[in-house]
């Protein structure tokens, strides 16, 4: 769920994909964004020739991602870096869906690895890869991760906790914040 360009790390996900398929062989990606610095085409030329070309769907631009996220096990962002805020890891974990994420930007603040997903290296096909398996391959764990992403939307990230904070922010700034 990230528009098609070189930094939202399409290629290295797919490289972790083809490892991945080896030891799940009925897994399925699902690729959903516009283009921009990237088609698919190229995405999937590169599938191809690693012989997964099969397997990924690209759904391009959607006006509703979140039911294509319902209908997934697992939430993958595989940036390269410039994750200031990352709306698709929130719309992740409020699908309850656990949440396989580079460790860049805002996303260690987001994801917490053990508990609601994992975190890998970016750019590093190979650790994306043993975390793709170790997701796909149990639900219970998936089932575990999902639920405590969920919850963690609950009391970080949800409509009503963003309200009650901004609300806050008003209120401190118009009538001033005491001084400690």
């Amino acid at each position: 769920m990230a528009r098609l360009d070189p930094v939202k790390g399409h290629a290295v996900l797919i490289d972790a994909f083809a490892r991945a398929v080896r030891t799940l062989p009925d897994a399925r990606l699902t690729v959903v964004g516009r283009p921009e610095n990237v088609t698919s085409a190229q995405l999937l030329e590169r599938a191809a020739r690693l012989g997964v070309g099969d397997r990924i769907a690209f759904e391009g631009h959607v006006p509703d991602p979140n039911d294509y996220m319902r209908r997934c096990h697992v939430g993958v962002v595989a940036s390269l870096g410039s994750e200031a805020a990352s709306r698709a890891a929130v719309e992740w974990m409020a699908a309850g869906r656990p949440l396989v994420s580079t460790a860049v930007g805002c996303l260690p603040e987001y994801v917490k690895d053990g508990t609601t997903g994992r975190l890998v290296a970016p750019d590093n096909a190979e650790s994306l890869a043993a975390a793709l398996v170790e997701t796909g391959s149990d639900p219970l764990l998936r089932e575990r991760w999902g639920a405590a992403a969920r919850a963690r939307y609950e009391a970080a990230f949800s409509s009503a906790r963003f309200l009650d904070h901004f609300e806050r922010t008003l209120s401190d700034a118009l009538h001033g914040v005491p001084s400690r």
